[in-house]
């Protein structure tokens, strides 16, 4: 996996600057995109690596590398014709030094983002190349590594005794026990001190896969997700875009209500600073925000009422409100009642609207979590297309993540 690269050629008070990216184009960027690297390495010169976005680079990584930006000319702008060859000479750099695990081209291992060293293991060396050592024993460097470990983030490792299933086939598992009392098995530790040891001796991969890696969206490019519907027509399959009443928006959040409703489902298992009316970083809320704030908690006691038993995935109707949310970029529909005829749902009033639609339920599923979602698509949008082709391609691999995420 590569990303691109570039060097920073301006620092403004050591919090913003901008990036010449090897592309030729310039990018702006903040110290709260750096995701790897000191603060104090921020400084002009330095080589980066980085995901563009739009103007901005984000997912910014500090290299150790750091040019003289001095030796660099600054004489006349580039011509057009100038710009096309030297992007087609760097392209053609990169193309040759991507095929080679050396020179400018950097690997990123997967699993625990440590680079490859920058040139190649030498041969007959006590950490370099050399024959596997036989197991009936002991050759070059042997000990006992003695390590103290330390659960710093929820853990938790199955036992494979004692598995309760409930009627629905969902299964329940304890905690790995020895002699009656949680512990962690042998395995599980050998497996860290392996990874590690495999890391600083720059050890061989073992593992290969054709199975594409999947990955987590940044939080902030969460809200630029549309939400879709997985169709089937004979052979052919289709995506229906879901965009509630927004113009649809591609790589940007949409700028009116979001796209899905929102069906106040549960109080929160550890509620946010909002439900417990605590203003940004502690700071005296104003009246406006409190009677917001105020409004947003009883929105979420009141349940959603749904005397039909509505479940997971069934196509239904639903009386919808606008409504603003304390944060004043968030508004959003929210759901008041859930029918499967649309004749036994209130009459609207006022600003309401009855629309059809999908109730989605996952649970609360994270401690946060209060509300579940109704998506739909208002019959008057006609923003985008309202479903477009899935192409085999994009299917297959939509079917290997979901699959990832069951095996999990």
């Amino acid at each position: 996996m590569t990303m691109p690269e570039g060097v920073i050629i301006a620092v403004k008070k050591g919090y913003t600057g901008s990036i010449r990216g090897d592309d030729g184009n310039e990018y702006r960027f903040n110290r709260k995109r750096i995701i790897q690297g000191n603060f104090d390495q921020i400084q002009m010169g330095r080589r980066v690596e980085f995901e563009p976005d739009g103007e901005w680079a984000s997912q910014i990584r500090l290299l150790d590398e750091v040019q003289d930006l001095s030796q660099q000319t600054t004489g006349s702008p580039l011509t057009s014709a100038k710009r096309r060859k030297q992007r087609t000479t760097k392209r053609r750099s990169r193309d040759h030094t991507s095929i080679s695990p050396f020179g400018g081209y950097r690997f990123l291992n997967p699993y625990n983002f440590v680079r490859l060293l920058g040139k190649p293991r030498p041969e007959n060396h006590v950490l370099g190349n050399c024959p596997p050592p036989p197991h009936d024993r002991y050759v070059g460097l042997t000990g006992r590594i003695t390590c103290q470990v330390s659960a710093v983030t929820p853990l938790f490792i199955s036992d494979s005794h004692a598995i309760w299933e409930d009627a629905n086939g969902h299964k329940t598992y304890r905690f790995f026990q020895l002699d009656g009392q949680p512990a962690l098995p042998a395995s599980s530790l050998r497996g860290m001190v392996r990874s590690v040891f495999e890391t600083v001796t720059n050890a061989c991969f073992v593992a290969f896969s054709h199975t594409p890696l999947s990955y987590r969206l940044s939080s902030r490019q969460a809200p630029w997700l549309v939400p879709t519907r997985v169709e089937r027509d004979g052979d052919n399959w289709y995506l229906q875009l879901l965009i509630g009443t927004s113009a649809l928006q591609i790589k940007s959040p949409p700028n009116d209500f979001q796209y899905a409703a929102w069906s106040a489902s549960y109080w929160p298992l550890k509620p946010s600073k909002t439900l417990r009316g605590i203003g940004p970083k502690g700071r005296k809320l104003s009246q406006k925000q409190l009677s917001r704030i105020q409004k947003f908690i009883a929105r979420t006691n009141n349940r959603v009422h749904n005397p039909d038993g509505i479940t997971h995935g069934e196509k239904c109707y639903a009386l919808l409100e606008p409504f603003q949310h304390p944060h004043p970029r968030i508004k959003f529909w929210n759901v008041l009642e859930v029918r499967r005829n649309r004749s036994e749902l209130p009459q609207p009033q006022g600003s309401q609207r009855i629309e059809e639609g999908w109730l989605c339920i996952t649970n609360q599923n994270i401690e946060p979590k209060h509300s579940e979602r109704f998506f739909f698509r208002s019959r008057e949008n006609s923003s985008g297309p309202e479903r477009i082709a899935l192409p085999k391609s994009v299917r297959e691999a939509y079917e290997i993540l979901i699959e990832d995420y069951q095996d999990r």
